[in-house]
């Protein structure tokens, strides 16, 4: 959905900042449709529009590209960084992601 929210020039941020946050702070199911529907509603963006454009295919191969580039890159989980080839995992290394962009 990400991927399709991004496609549709939409504020991805939002949507970036809500699926984690509802799978490992609230326990909802982002397997499910309507869960995926209402977490987008509730992020302030157009659920009804994202799930149906998460599934057109072009989308779909697209997240499967973005996830071939991330395991090239050793990316095993969100979030994740990579400055100038080096992976930083976790949002408690924000510091050292801000430190490499500076160097």
């Amino acid at each position: 959905m990400t991927v399709a929210c991004d496609r549709l020039g939409m504020d991805t941020g939002k949507l970036v900042f809500a699926l984690p946050q509802a799978v490992w702070a609230q326990d909802r199911n982002i397997n499910d449709w309507r869960e995926l529907e209402a977490i987008a509603n509730e992020a302030s963006l157009p659920g009804d529009i994202l799930v149906q454009a998460a599934q057109d295919p072009a989308t779909e191969d697209e997240f499967l590209q973005n996830t071939e580039d991330a395991l090239s890159r050793d990316v095993f989980g969100i979030p994740s960084y990579v400055v100038d080839g080096e992976l930083f995992w976790g949002q408690d290394r924000l510091d050292w992601v801000q430190r490499a962009l500076a160097a």
